[in-house]
């Protein structure tokens, strides 16, 4: 743990105790009342010591619990008017009781008027700073609600309790509103039904309960998390800016309240039948037109993307016609490959931003009946079409248009130039060859796993963006796999346990389980997040918990040990991919402390990289940011440098051993990508980098490879067989070429 991390946690942890210490000073202040009352009866001849430390140790109780107080408010979520007027206040309570001890030493005090005109003074102040407190925690109505009419003017309730009843239930109601948008807008999209992070949900009233002790906002770790200082590490949302005032205000006033759940559960349950309905909408269109249709964000709404490569058979009338239900939010539409029949004028596409017409026979008559309301059109793809120069005229229209694919068309080098000059921003790919996959030429094989889908899969292209599976296997957990020169595959089953199999026959050869095997402690916590097997059989296995890489042979039996060095200890965070470099190292990826370390045998850090949040490109000079720094993935080079794939900072960057920056691809630097949670990264033997694009949603693909001119050679896309956890991925070369069939 850093100093700086370690001193705020110290600072919170003293100001949780001011709901304690604040009390002190209360009673020591009643003490001293009861002390001087016995010196006017009794009239002593000085000021008593017992008098005087009295005095002395409620003003430095005073003075304590204002501290610890300034140390609570820095949680923030407080109003801040309230607050200004409670600690200053809390500070002038203490300053007039040390005052009033310097006068104890002296024989002003000997006067009971000035000693008891300091002590009531002293007494209204605390009256008034506690009533500050007690509107900060339950509400500025809290006191007068109840009190009989005539006071709760003077207190600032006002109203009868009936009146005031009113005030509190319009109050709820606004609270829950607010609790509610915050939980759409900021929660439901790491713990709701597509993805619960940390296995919570927060679309349902029982996992809303679960973080919740009603009526005590300060114990309820929905308010904890929502209202640390800016830059807490588990500050919540994690990847946004901290939520404003009101919001944290109303979420304190509603978990005090008793946190009704009435409004928040009806709208849910409203929205899980609006979804449904949906669902049930997309299977029956699905079943009627032999589309694949997945959600995409397209802007604050949903839209679709529909691919209608797959189906079997012509794309006729009645298929445009069972996208009629929803064609208007229709976003992507692919017709590649299909023939294309009769295009009903009626079927409009209006919100159509992307149009796939490869390969198809597509003539222009139909192309304009696809076009005709799809204003807001950006690319289209006329590869391998018929259509020829007549197509000047329609796409010199589209003023949305950005990019326009014209690989082997009956365009002309003239008809081109009249489009570049209607349209001067418009992109115009055309007659370049298209780069081979592989320098062997063969097809793509693919590996794949992903935990949210429970499956790990082998996959073959019969075609470039068309594969076939050849073998899958059911998982639990995973984020590594390697393909065995042998063909066999090496993947875990879950944090712990690790196989061997041969895809071939099904068969498990080698397992290995690292919550039973060489621990080092009964009942320590371990997750394995990566793993490798050498040329001579031994397996490289980095644990989580125990930070340690351990290497073990065929047997299981551990044959060297290395020890991490771990700043935020913590099992599921403290390591991601590690890999072994040609200088017999270990680079590993420190996921919670943000960080790359490379090393020795010995355990020895021989070099090290802060993965940054910000920094320049190299190539264009521009600033670029991602969300943090959690780093999955760092991978040696033949040139020396170091591949990283920065996790929550959606980008990769290429370092130099000096840390150098020298390439980097950042969140939105791809055409038609957007980089989410970027996991592994390597180098092809082409120089050509795939990326990892994990929790990208729907509509975004979820493996990449890019040149180094930062153009997408090639994209997966694949949300039926997968979903949105696809971790980890290996593209290369198939030697077998297409032989080998399931």
């Amino acid at each position: 743990m850093t100093l700086a991390s370690n001193s705020t946690d110290w600072i919170l942890f003293f100001g949780r105790l001011h709901p304690l210490v604040v009390h002190l000073p209360i009673g020591m202040l009643a003490a001293v009342f009861l002390a001087e009352f016995f010196a006017l009866v009794q009239r002593p001849e000085k000021v008593t010591l017992l008098r005087r430390s009295l005095l002395l140790v409620t003003a430095l109780s005073a003075a304590g619990a204002a501290l610890v107080g300034w140390f609570l408010a820095s949680e923030g979520g407080y109003a801040e008017d309230l607050l200004f007027w409670h600690r200053w206040g809390g500070i002038a309570f203490a300053v007039i009781l040390l005052g009033g001890f310097v006068f104890s030493c002296s024989r002003l005090w000997e006067s009971a008027v000035l000693r008891f005109g300091l002590l009531f003074v002293s007494a209204g102040v605390m009256t008034v700073v506690g009533h500050m407190g007690g509107s900060m925690t339950h509400g500025e109505t809290y006191l007068a609600r109840y009190a009989p009419s005539w006071l709760q003017g003077v207190l600032g309730g006002g109203g009868s309790v009936e009146e005031a009843g009113a005030v509190i239930a319009e109050t709820a109601t606004g609270d829950a509103q607010i609790v509610l948008t915050m939980l759409q807008d900021h929660c439901i999209e790491c713990h709701g039904p597509s993805k619960q992070k940390g296995s919570l949900r927060l679309d349902e009233s029982d996992g809303i309960m679960s973080t919740l002790w009603e009526g005590d906002p300060g114990d309820s770790e929905l308010f904890r998390r929502i209202s640390l200082p800016a830059g807490h590490e588990e500050l919540m949302p994690p990847d946004s800016d901290p939520l404003d005032d009101e919001t944290i205000l109303a979420v304190m006033r509603w978990i005090r309240d008793g946190a009704v759940l009435g409004e928040i559960e009806a709208e849910f349950e409203s929205q899980a039948e609006e979804s449904e309905a949906r669902i049930e909408q997309l299977e029956a269109v699905e079943e009627l037109t032999g589309a694949v249709i997945a959600d995409v964000p397209d802007g604050d709404a949903l839209g679709y993307v529909v691919n209608l490569s797959v189906k079997d058979g012509d794309v006729d009338r009645a298929t445009f016609e069972g996208l009629a239900p929803i064609a208007a939010q229709v976003i992507e539409l692919d017709l590649s490959g299909k023939s294309i029949g009769e295009v009903p004028a009626d079927v409009q596409f209006p919100s159509l931003k992307r149009l796939d017409l490869q390969r198809s026979d597509v003539d222009l008559s139909a192309l304009k009946l696809l076009v005709a309301s799809a204003g807001r059109l950006e690319s289209l793809n006329l590869h391998s079409t018929s259509i020829g120069d007549e197509v000047v005229p329609l796409v010199s229209g589209m003023k949305e248009l950005t990019d326009l694919v014209l690989f082997e068309t009956g365009v002309s080098a003239d008809a081109v130039a009249r489009i570049e000059q209607a349209s001067p921003n418009l992109r115009i790919e055309r007659g370049e060859e298209l780069k081979q996959a592989f320098v062997g030429s063969g097809p793509r094989l693919i590996l794949a796993a992903d935990y949210s889908k429970k499956r790990i899969a082998m996959m073959r292209e019969v075609a470039v963006g068309t594969p076939e599976v050849v073998w899958e296997h059911e998982i639990r957990d995973i984020h590594d796999i390697q393909l065995l020169d042998n063909g066999h595959v090496l993947f875990q089953t879950s944090w712990t346990e690790l196989v061997e199999v041969d895809p071939e026959s099904g068969e498990t050869v080698w397992s290995y389980d690292a919550g039973v095997m060489n621990r080092a402690y009964e009942g320590e916590p371990v997750e394995v997040h990566a793993f490798e097997r050498y040329a001579d059989g031994r397996t490289m296995i980095a644990e989580s918990g125990p930070a340690r890489i351990i290497e073990v042979d065929a047997s299981g039996a551990l044959v060297h040990e290395v020890p991490l060095q771990v700043e935020h200890p913590d099992a599921h965070h403290d390591t991601r991919l590690v890999r072994t470099t040609p200088d017999d190292t270990y680079l590993v990826a420190h996921e919670k402390d943000g960080v790359i370390r490379e090393y020795d045998r010995s355990g020895a850090v021989v070099w090290m990289y802060d993965v940054p949040v910000e920094w320049i490109d190299p190539q264009t000079g521009e600033t670029q940011r991602g969300d943090g720094d959690q780093a999955y993935s760092a991978v040696r080079l033949e040139n020396g440098n170091t591949l990283i794939g920065t996790g929550n900072g959606h980008s990769v960057l290429e370092v130099n051993p000096g840390g150098e920056i020298v390439w980097s691809v950042s969140r939105d630097e791809l055409e038609g990508v957007t980089l989410a949670w970027v996991t592994h990264v390597y180098q092809l033997s082409n120089g050509n980098v795939v990326i990892g694009n994990c929790h990208a949603g729907e509509g975004q693909a979820q493996i990449v490879e890019v040149n180094r001119e930062k153009e997408v050679i090639w994209k997966f896309y694949d949300f039926d067989r997968f979903g949105n956890s696809l971790a980890m991925s290996i593209v290369t070369e198939d030697p077998d070429g297409f032989a080998y069939t399931e």
